[in-house]
């Protein structure tokens, strides 16, 4: 399943739109980036690869190394306490419901970006800020 999985980001995956922009952004900004995933490291790691962004990556997390995935805060905490950061001082993107749910346990500011097909689902409302695109992200946002 995971050769399949890892075949497919290489022949199919694409990049969501915004991604490097915001990548830069923050680099430029000198903020420590981190990944904290409910994937397995091997899935993570191809993507990274795939699209050359390792680079920008100080922290990378897989809730596979938790006791508990998303929607538990823990992955989170943890990815805090990798970059040495304090949850209340970080900023979380995500896509999903239970990721958005598993940031703001963990007291974290957070930015959901969800799919096209939930982007009216009211339960996003949780979150601090939706946008339909990173493309939307403004350097504001890191400092409100």
């Amino acid at each position: 399943i995971m050769d399949k999985v890892e075949d497919l980001i290489s022949e199919k995956g694409k990049l969501l739109e915004g991604v490097i922009p915001t990548l830069e952004l923050l680099k430029t900004e000198n903020i420590k980036i981190g990944l904290a995933s409910s994937s397995h490291f091997r899935i993570i790691y191809a993507v990274l690869k795939q699209f050359k962004i390792e680079k920008y990556f100080e922290v990378v997390h897989s809730a596979e190394l938790e006791k508990y995935g998303k929607p538990h805060p823990v992955i989170y905490i943890s990815a805090a306490e990798k970059l040495n950061a304090h949850p209340a001082f970080c900023l979380v993107f995500e896509d999903s419901l239970n990721g958005v749910i598993s940031a703001k346990a963990a007291k974290i500011k957070t930015i959901c970006i969800p799919s096209e097909k939930l982007f009216s689902d009211t339960r996003f409302a949780i979150a601090d800020k939706k946008l339909k695109s990173m493309s939307d992200f403004k350097k504001e946002f890191l400092y409100w």
